[in-house]
């Protein structure tokens, strides 16, 4: 029977069929008359190692992201200037500053039906669009509403118009 330890008979087995190398419960690789321990701590890494080596994979990300960030500032402060400078030029060649649009469009137009009279009555057709007249829609529908014999909503969608029937 096979070492004491060996309490399944599994050395029996691997001894009897002439392994050159058997395996015990205990850890340990038969080689002939020599054994070898199956730990390789000098091989592989400890738990703490590899937190060490993770903090540090960590540490050169950071550096890495703060690197490609200053970077990216530099250009873009880089392209800036350079825009500056041909906003210059384009001064320069044309004769004076360039127009811009308002980024917002100016507030709709709030109206008192008196308002309202004079301007439906010079319309073609008495109507005209809220929209290319910069109106408040909400004003609008509120004076149609309370005025229902005098005026009318009409158009479609985004394009509302209001006619003036009498």
């Amino acid at each position: 029977m096979g070492p004491p330890h060996d309490s399944c008979g599994l050395g029996d087995r691997l001894a009897s069929r002439s392994y050159r190398h058997r395996r015990h419960l205990d850890g340990v690789v038969h080689l002939s008359s020599q054994q070898i321990p199956l730990h390789y701590s000098h091989v592989m890494p400890t738990h703490a190692s590899s937190l060490s080596q993770i903090e540090k994979l960590k540490a050169e990300i950071a550096a890495l992201q703060n690197q490609a960030l200053a970077e990216l500032t530099q250009r873009r402060k880089g392209i800036e200037e350079e825009l500056q400078e041909i906003d210059q030029q384009l001064v320069q060649l044309n004769g004076g500053p360039k127009e811009r649009k308002p980024k917002f469009p100016t507030p709709a137009q709030l109206v008192s039906l008196a308002e309202l009279k004079p301007m439906l009555a010079g319309a073609p057709g008495k109507t005209i669009s809220t929209r290319r007249e910069n109106l408040d829609l909400r004003n609008i529908r509120l004076l149609t509403d309370q005025n229902p014999g005098l005026l009318k909503m009409g158009g479609s969608g985004a394009w509302p118009t209001v006619t003036m029937l009498k």
